[in-house]
């Protein structure tokens, strides 16, 4: 706590611990913020007044863990054997979280410590002064320590970065699927077009007989695959929108226990919306060239 550079300190224990529900993970820490930096489903009280109530022995817990347990939004509580037998702790804050399934109890350490007898440490939150290099602090603290302990220290930012590039390659998939879905859609109207000449062939044969030009034709082509790609754009809207919904809500909860924040963004829609009529009018080029080059004789003759 006394390195030069540094501002706060914050320790942090984690441990699992019995309960009449099995074991369950807890996370004590000194860390007077740790109920200010969270988001919270629901708590009894403002986020800033949650760490006073930490102190006096009660906790929060994250979202799957309420979900795996059906703990009330309000109201709660849960039971922990400690060393002194089983205690139940007010539940008065239930946070978002996504770095377990199983959820995690957050308590107070000075709580937790005096409940387990426990002054082990887990990991240990160093907060820098501004304009303080974290990658030159890293390498002066392994220097120091490694002799004493070997410990695991890394700078925040990494650990963040590697995070979002786990996530990237996680959700790749999604944009083969996004191309994927185009392709399909592409053939789709492509193919639909195709079987329109076969079906219309006489239609449009009596067209260009009363005086429809080969370019009149192609833009009529044209635009019906326009119009084809601007009703499902505008089908995409609202139905994407419930499939979100979905996942957020019943798919993502059923399967890791926790929601997602839902934010609408006009962005999606509007690509959404134009790569809808640009696929249908790509996939409309080669009929209306096609059918540009139809025979009028021959398409009156089939009838």
């Amino acid at each position: 706590s006394n390195w030069p550079g540094l501002l706060k300190v914050d320790t942090l224990r984690s441990v699992q611990v019995d309960s009449p529900e099995g074991l369950i993970q807890i996370a004590a820490t000194d860390n007077t913020d740790a109920s200010a930096d969270r988001l919270f489903v629901a708590a009894d009280r403002p986020p800033e007044a949650i760490w006073a109530s930490l102190e006096a022995g009660s906790v929060i817990i994250s979202e799957p863990l309420a979900n795996r347990l059906e703990i009330p939004k309000q109201g709660g509580v849960i039971a922990l054997y400690t060393d002194q037998g089983l205690q139940n702790f007010d539940i008065v804050g239930i946070y978002y979280d996504y770095a377990s399934t199983q959820g995690t109890v957050l308590m107070a350490l000075p709580v937790y410590q005096s409940y387990w007898g426990d002054d082990t440490l887990t990991a240990a939150a160093l907060r820098l002064a501004d304009g303080v290099d974290p990658d030159q602090v890293v390498q002066e603290l392994q220097a120091a320590l490694t002799s004493l302990q070997p410990l695991s220290i890394r700078a925040n930012q990494a650990l963040r970065q590697e995070a979002l590039d786990v996530f990237d390659r996680t959700f790749a998939i999604t944009s083969a699927l996004q191309l994927l879905a185009t392709v399909v859609a592409f053939i789709g109207v492509l193919s639909a077009l195709l079987s329109l000449q076969l079906e219309k062939q006489r239609e449009l044969g009596v067209m260009r007989a009363v005086g429809l030009t080969v370019r009149q034709l192609r833009g009529l082509v044209i635009l019906q695959t326009g119009l084809m790609g601007t009703v499902a754009g505008l089908l995409a809207m609202p139905t994407g929108y419930v499939l979100a919904l979905i996942l957020v809500n019943i798919i993502n909860r059923r399967a890791f226990g926790w929601t997602l924040q839902m934010q609408l963004a006009p962005e999606p829609f509007v690509q959404a919306m134009l790569v809808a009529v640009l696929a249908a009018v790509l996939a409309g080029l080669y009929p209306a060239v096609k059918m540009g080059r139809m025979v009028t004789a021959a398409a009156l003759r089939g009838d």
